[in-house]
């Protein structure tokens, strides 16, 4: 049958099809169809189920609706947006748009910044772009305030977003749990991420992806605009948690030592990634460090842990387990410079994994009153 004319981008899907009885049986692809086919013959639907489907499950709905020449929408799992053959299906198929929520890999990547950015993240992106590509717009639920989420999630959801193309965000409270942000936090940073969602800028850069999307995303946008309130504050901690995760570049002149057994070096990297998570409740701050660390790192560093410390950080951990590379002028003008400085951040600040590293550092330059400075502040 011949896809309906009513125009493709007017309006989201808002008759609703559910997927199980009455009973919450689930209803098979034939029982959907026939559903389907007694509605006005220019109806959009929405697929109603009550968990996001599976791969299977969503392929064999596609499939089955297709002849109907319909337009709907339907929520998946995120592994089935994955799946490299789920988006040309589905959008040959007449599905306009699909329903995601924060699952999976996006868990603990939205939760921390100590999250590695692994390959399994830039499937997701690959995932979410492949989708748009496919002329699908993606709703993508995010939970934020979860148990383990610190006031980064906020900065860390909205970048999610935009890397993804995601036609329509929304950010929803999670539950009241413990370990989780306070009220105040959770209604002060989703209303500041709110209103960055609903810029013009931002709206028209979602919407601006050559697919079939657009219509639906910039309506969408629009739509919450309206009803957004211009409320939240970029608060200071997480400006703290910004500005430590990021990844510094070595200068390339600088002179490197292994900071391991000379038989476990690897190769050299000239940048340094620092990933940073913190526990408001202890007023606690965890930072891993990866690379290649020089005096310039260093200081930026130092920097922010002042800064860490100004805004009421009481405990900061600084993990060096995966530096493998330091600059000797660390522990020449470096730390004889900022000798007092280091003394009052040892007061609030411990570095674990560290005597291994100073251990392979002793065999290359000796011992002095700089390496012991350090090992001060290692447990």
């Amino acid at each position: 049958m011949a896809r309906s004319t009513h125009k493709r981008h007017d309006r989201l899907c808002k008759t609703e099809v559910a997927t199980t009885d009455s009973a919450g049986q689930e209803l098979s692809a034939t029982q959907i169809v026939r559903v389907v086919a007694a509605l006005p013959e220019a109806t959009s639907f929405k697929l109603l189920a009550p968990a996001p489907l599976a791969y299977e499950r969503a392929i064999d709905l596609c499939r089955a609706l297709a002849p109907l020449g319909r337009y709907f929408s339907m929520p998946v799992s995120l592994d089935t947006l994955l799946h490299k053959t789920f988006a040309e299906e589905s959008a040959s198929a007449g599905c306009l748009m699909v329903e995601v929520q924060r699952e999976g890999i996006l868990d603990p990547v939205l939760a921390s910044g100590l999250a590695p950015e692994a390959a399994a993240l830039r499937s997701v992106l690959t995932g979410f772009r492949r989708a748009r590509g496919a002329g699908l717009a993606t709703r993508l639920k995010l939970e934020l305030g979860r148990a383990g989420d610190d006031e980064g999630v906020f900065e860390r959801a909205l970048a999610f977003v935009r890397q993804a193309l995601v036609a329509m965000p929304v950010l929803l409270p999670a539950p009241a749990q413990p370990g989780g942000l306070s009220p105040l936090t959770l209604a002060n940073g989703l209303a500041w991420a709110r209103a960055r969602l609903v810029r013009h800028t931002a709206i028209w850069q979602r919407s601006l992806w050559p697919s079939g999307s657009i219509g639906l995303a910039w309506r969408s946008g629009y739509a919450e605009r309206h009803i957004t309130p211009r409320a939240g504050r970029y608060t200071a901690t997480m400006d703290v948690l910004a500005r430590l995760n990021r990844t510094l570049r070595a200068r390339a002149s600088a002179a490197l030592l292994p900071a391991e057994p000379l038989n476990e070096t690897r190769t050299a990297t000239r940048r340094l990634q620092i990933r940073a998570s913190a526990d408001a409740a202890l007023q606690a701050l965890s930072i891993r460090l990866e690379g290649t660390l020089d005096a310039r790192g260093a200081r930026r560093l130092m920097k922010r842990l002042r800064e860490a410390a100004s805004v009421g950080y009481s405990s900061i951990t600084i993990d060096v387990r995966e530096v493998h590379w330091v600059s000797p002028e660390i522990f020449g003008r470096f730390l004889e410079k900022n000798r007092e400085r280091l003394s009052e951040l040892a007061v609030t600040t411990r570095i674990i994994n560290l005597k291994s590293k100073l251990a392979a550092l002793r065999e290359q330059l000796g011992d002095s009153e700089m390496l012991r400075l350090l090992e001060s502040t290692s447990v």
